[in-house]
């Protein structure tokens, strides 16, 4: 006997009625228009198409608030980890506000727990930050990221909304960032780039990462990319024998004792050039490595090229003209490799000073120097008015340099001896930045003037306060000469500045007190104060009555007088009789 499907008279309506609304469900899904572009049929035809990027991002964020409002937070958060919603490059992220961490990525699951305040892009834009400061109404932010469709890093405008304590993304890309990659005949920015793309790669899976920069495929003749762990542990490098050693080892150490290990285990998310000595891979040689090194997700990526020629043919300093011209060359490339702020940054931490080289750095459009590896404190004096102990403004002539180069003469001092001597001045200029380095001659003065010389000793006592001065600072001087120490019977050095107040001075009871008074007018009613007032760089002798400090008694004096960056330097001696 068949078997009845409807065993009670109420079902057999019941299921007719379902099944025609189950047809007309079918056919209203299959004739819903659909267009090129949308990531499922059958979705509100109101919502832009792909072919409008930037409507279609904020749509596509809404969609994710939606479900969270709809679904609630941990069902959300645990929908995009799956990787839900992928369309092309569209994906969604979610931070959470009160942590500033990465709640959700539907792409890169190994993100999630990163601190948004360390995301950094390749052109050192910290957008982690700028994400973080997304409003209800939201806001855009662009930075360059990984088109994980395409593999390749470009400007990205991601639409970034914040509902209670999480905040929603997504974003388009426009053109590669790169329009036209690097070649090996940019060097500099051919391994900058080397370096992106295995931050990339680590961004989307750690271990492959890791993994692919152990292979042979990953090396391009010198070119090929180390990884160091925070304890300076190499993880990845083109020879495989030097892996599990650190960098806080031998292995950091280079030739020539320079411990580049410790450098670029300070490497900053912005990055930091690197030059030390190590074997080439492509000769087996030894060579001369500039390596592009940054910090990003707690570990060191690196990679680099190797100097031709070698460093070896370098001139020595026993060839000063030769080497003082090369050393400046240095810097040139420097700045053509590296950019302009991470050259001056370089020179003024000192970078490459060797003895009595150094390097120093005009702007010529400011004319103030911009970089100094020797003096720092001089950092920001204008150039162009620069003159010597003897008057010559040799300032003038560093901001006249030309791309060719050329030598200036003046007495500078030489920080190796403390003394000032006639420096030889190699200049070059690039752009609007003047480079120089010079070698120094003999001693100025060829024997130190003595007491039986009182103008040549007084004049000495002044020069000596001078390259005080420049040496060591401006209150580094003022405190020196304030000292008994600093006192040789008669002979002591006085300071005032442009008002003519003393700063500096034997008598303590003068100091504060200004040569506009009654103490620049002497025993004799001549105001010698506004002439010392009117002191030229160059010098000049002032005599007057004034009381001698070995004495204590009132005599003529004679004070040699020089201006110097808006303070006045003097000394002098006594009259006998």
């Amino acid at each position: 006997m068949p078997r009845k499907l409807f065993t009670r008279p109420w079902q057999a309506p019941i299921a007719a009625v379902l099944a025609i609304a189950a047809v007309i469900a079918i056919a209203l899904i299959t004739t819903l228009p659909t267009r090129s572009g949308d990531p499922a049929p059958g979705r509100d035809d109101s919502a832009p198409g792909r072919d409008e990027p930037a409507a279609y991002t904020k749509w596509y964020v809404q969609q994710a608030i939606d479900r969270y409002e709809r679904e609630g937070r941990q069902a959300a958060l645990d929908y995009y980890n799956a990787g839900g919603g992928v369309d092309g490059a569209w994906y969604i992220f979610i931070l959470d506000a009160q942590t500033e961490r990465y709640a959700a990525h539907a792409t890169i699951p190994n993100g999630v727990g990163d601190d948004a305040n360390l995301d950094v892009d390749v052109t050192g834009h910290p957008y982690g930050a700028a994400i973080l400061e997304a409003t209800e109404d939201g806001i855009w932010v662009d930075y360059v990221f990984m088109d994980l469709s395409i593999n390749e890093g470009r400007r990205k405008h991601a639409w970034v909304v914040r509902r209670d304590d999480l905040i929603f993304g997504a974003g388009w890309y426009e053109s590669t960032y790169f329009a036209a990659p690097p070649t090996k005949d940019e060097p500099g920015a051919y391994t900058k780039r080397l370096v992106q793309e295995a931050a990339w790669r680590y961004e989307i899976d750690r271990q492959q990462a890791i993994d692919y920069y152990n292979t042979p495929e990953s090396v391009d003749g010198e070119w090929y990319v180390f990884i160091l762990d925070e304890a300076g542990e190499l993880l990845a490098h083109a020879d495989p024998g030097l892996l599990g050693e650190s960098l806080t080892g031998p292995l950091g150490t280079d030739v020539t004792g320079y411990d580049f290990g410790s450098v670029m285990m300070e490497a900053p998310e912005s990055g930091v050039w690197v030059d030390y000595v190590f074997v080439n891979p492509a000769t087996g040689e030894q060579g001369v490595k500039h390596s592009w090194v940054i910090e990003y997700k707690g570990h060191i990526f690196g990679s680099g090229w190797y100097e031709s020629p070698p460093a070896e043919e370098a001139p020595t300093p026993e060839e000063p003209g030769a080497y003082t011209k090369w050393y400046v060359q240095q810097a040139l490339d420097r700045y053509e490799r590296e950019g302009r702020q991470a050259a001056l940054d370089y020179y003024n931490a000192g970078g490459d000073a060797d003895g009595p080289w150094y390097i120093f750095v005009a702007d010529v459009e400011s004319g103030a120097l911009v970089a100094h590896s020797a003096f720092p404190s001089r950092v920001g004096k204008d150039t162009g008015s620069l003159s010597d102990v003897t008057g010559y403004p040799y300032g003038k002539e560093i901001l006249s340099a030309t791309e060719e180069g050329g030598w200036i003469e003046y007495v500078f001092l030489d920080p190796v001896t403390n003394r000032g001597k006639k420096k030889h001045s190699w200049v070059a200029r690039r752009d609007d930045l003047v480079f120089g380095a010079g070698w120094y001659e003999s001693s100025y003065e060829q024997e130190p003037a003595t007491k039986a010389e009182p103008g040549a000793y007084t004049k000495q006592l002044v020069e000596k306060a001078l390259w005080r001065y420049v040496g060591e600072g401006r209150q580094a001087v003022i405190d020196y000469y304030n000292t008994p120490e600093s006192v040789d019977g008669e002979w002591y050095v006085f300071i005032f500045d442009e008002a003519g107040e003393l700063l500096a001075h034997a008598d303590p009871g003068l100091l504060g007190e200004s040569l506009t008074g009654p103490l620049g007018t002497d025993v004799t009613g001549y105001d010698f104060g506004s002439v010392m007032m009117e002191a030229p760089e160059s010098g000049v002798w002032v005599d007057y009555m004034f009381e001698n400090p070995a004495t204590g008694e009132q005599g003529v004096k004679h004070s040699w007088v020089i201006e110097h960056e808006g303070l006045f330097f003097g000394s002098g001696w006594y009259e006998e009789g």
